[in-house]
């Protein structure tokens, strides 16, 4: 249950866009979000740099879901949710 609680708690902070959006001065504390929006702008859409920022910014849950899938699993068919 903790394993998939802790999941969907990373993925909302992982997935945070207006907060750190308005308060975010400085690049080094974006969220990834926030850095992926900075490749487009209203009179250029740069895909290239967007596209693989996209999938690096990936590559973290990939890494983390292999290694807690068994706990994750469990809590979900532990929390009764169909």
């Amino acid at each position: 249950m903790f394993a998939a609680v802790g999941t969907v708690v990373f993925l909302g902070a992982w997935n945070s866009f207006p907060w750190p959006l308005v308060i975010g001065r400085d690049q080094s504390a974006w969220t990834v979000q926030v850095a992926l929006s900075s490749f487009s702008t209203a009179q250029v859409v740069r895909l290239h740099g967007l596209f693989v920022a996209a999938a690096r910014s990936v590559l973290p849950l990939l890494l983390v879901f292999p290694v807690l899938q068994r706990w994750i699993v469990a809590g979900v068919e532990r929390s009764g949710i169909d």
